[in-house]
């Protein structure tokens, strides 16, 4: 039970990374710093986001997250806001669940490179394969997709 409560940990901190913010979420976010050269802070009007979990069965996946989340990202220097759609499914590997792979359309907010996504905001997209601290949720490297849209730039 105890690799179940932190997997399930690590799900709601990779989602937050995966869909800009914990499935439910709606309550205003606290700023954040260090993302993007001025403070942010991302809110959540829409969310439609499931859990599905598989721990006692034969899959490659232990937890597979669904859904649909619109975050909308606001500069706190000048009041500009970007409103983003965050579609991406997410599998998260069995046996030890330190690794997660993200298919779709996603928002992530690093405050540093993690592998192939700088430092920054972003609308990511395609495929992409994460490893991750199992106590923490931090990620620590990230492959495979593309960057759609440097939501840093655009709200600059």
């Amino acid at each position: 039970m105890r690799l179940r409560s932190r997997l399930l940990a690590v799900t709601a901190a990779v989602t937050a990374c995966a869909f800009g913010g914990a499935p439910g979420a709606a309550a205003q976010s606290e700023p954040i710093v260090g993302v993007c050269p001025f403070p942010i802070t991302h809110d959540f009007p829409f969310v439609n986001a499931k859990t599905h979990e598989f721990f006692d069965k034969p899959t490659p996946f232990e937890v597979i997250e669904t859904g649909a989340v619109t975050v909308v990202v606001t500069n706190l220097e000048n009041g500009k806001s970007v409103r983003v759609h965050s579609n991406a499914p997410t599998f998260y590997s069995a046996g030890g669940g330190s690794s997660g792979y993200f298919r779709g359309q996603g928002t992530a907010f690093f405050n540093s490179a993690r592998g192939e996504i700088p430092q920054g905001a972003w609308l990511t997209g395609g495929n992409w394969f994460l490893t991750f601290d199992i106590e923490t949720g931090r990620v620590i490297t990230a492959s495979g997709g593309i960057l759609r849209r440097d939501i840093c730039a655009e709200l600059a």
